[in-house]
C-alpha cells in the first residue's frame, strides 16, 4: 500500500511538474510573443512616422516650389505690364509729337501760302498801277525820260518777283526805299515826328509832292487823282505791314516747334522710370 501511495504521489508530482513546466513554457512564449509584437508595433509606428515626415517634407517642398513659381509669374506679369505701359507711353508721346509737328507744319504752310498770296497780290497791284501810269503818260504826251526808266526798272523787278527769283531782294529794296522816302521827306519839310503824324500820312504827302515835282503834267491835281494816290500809299503800307507780321508769326511758329517737342520729351523722361528704360533696352 505504501508503495502504491508513493508512486501515486510521485506521479502527481511529475504531472504537477509537467503542468508547471508547460505553464512556464507557455508564459515564456507569451512574453516573447508580446515583446515581438511590441517591437513590431514600434517599428511600424516608426516607419509610419518616417513616411509621414517624408510626406510632410515633400508637401513643404511642393508648397515652396509653387510659391516660387507664383512669385515668378507675378513678377513676370508686373514686368510685362510695366513694359506695356512704357511702350504705350512712348507711342502716345510719339503720336502726340507727330500730331503737333503735323499741326505746326500745316500752320506754317498756311502762313507761308498766305504771305505768298499777299506778296503776289502786292506785285500784281503795283504792276497794274505802273500800267495805268504808262497809259496816262502816253495819253498826256509829256513825260520825262527818268520817269520812263524808273517804270521800266520797276517792271523788271516785278517780273522777277513774280517768278520767285528775286523776292527777298525786292522786299529789301522796297523797305530801303521806304526808309529813304521818309528821310528825304523829313529833310525837305524839316519836320520832326513826335506822335503828330503817322507813317501813312507821311508817305502819302511825300508821294503827292514827289509826283507833283517829277512831271509838269502832274502838277495840276484833281480830287480823283488825290484819292487814288492816298489809296495807293495806304494799300502799299498795309500790304507791307501785313506781310511783315505774317512772316514774323511764321518764324515764331516754326521756332516754337522744336521747343515744344523738347518739352514733351522732357515730360516723357520724367514720367518714365529708369528701370522701365533698362527693361526696354534689354527687351529690345
Amino acid at each position: 500500500v505504501r508503495g502504491v501511495l508513493i508512486r501515486t504521489k510521485i506521479d502527481l508530482r511529475n504531472n504537477a511538474a509537467i503542468v508547471i513546466q508547460t505553464f512556464m513554457r507557455v508564459r515564456i512564449r507569451l512574453q516573447w510573443y508580446l515583446c515581438i509584437r511590441q517591437s513590431i508595433c514600434k517599428v511600424q509606428s516608426l516607419a509610419r512616422t518616417r513616411q509621414v515626415q517624408k510626406r510632410t517634407h515633400q508637401l513643404l517642398r511642393g508648397v515652396i516650389l509653387l510659391q516660387a513659381a507664383a512669385r515668378q509669374q507675378i513678377e513676370m506679369r508686373k514686368f510685362k505690364t510695366s513694359i506695356r505701359a512704357s511702350i504705350t507711353l512712348q507711342q502716345f508721346w510719339r503720336n502726340k509729337s507727330r500730331g503737333t509737328e503735323q499741326e505746326h507744319l500745316n500752320i506754317s504752310a498756311i502762313i507761308i501760302q498766305c504771305s505768298w498770296r499777299c506778296f503776289r497780290a502786292q506785285t500784281s497791284s503795283m504792276k497794274r498801277l505802273l500800267q495805268s501810269w504808262k497809259i496816262q503818260c502816253f495819253l498826256q504826251g509829256e513825260v520825262e525820260m527818268s520817269i520812263i526808266e524808273k517804270m521800266k526798272i520797276a517792271e523788271q523787278i516785278l517780273r522777277k518777283a513774280e517768278r520767285g527769283t528775286a523776292s527777298l531782294a525786292y522786299l529789301t529794296c522796297f523797305y530801303i526805299n521806304k526808309d529813304e522816302i521818309y528821310l528825304e521827306w523829313m529833310r525837305e519839310q524839316e519836320i520832326h515826328i513826335h506822335g503828330e503824324a503817322t507813317p501813312n500820312e507821311l508817305l502819302v504827302k511825300f508821294v503827292m509832292n514827289s509826283e507833283a515835282r517829277k512831271a509838269p503834267v502832274f502838277r495840276k491835281f484833281s480830287t480823283k487823282r488825290l484819292k487814288l494816290l492816298v489809296l495807293k500809299a495806304t494799300i502799299q503800307t498795309i500790304l507791307a505791314r501785313e506781310e511783315e507780321t505774317i512772316q514774323n508769326v511764321a518764324a515764331t511758329k516754326i521756332q516754337s516747334m522744336p521747343r515744344r517737342i523738347a518739352e514733351a520729351n522732357k515730360i516723357a523722361q520724367k514720367i518714365m522710370p529708369r528701370q522701365s528704360k533698362k527693361q526696354l533696352i534689354s527687351a529690345r
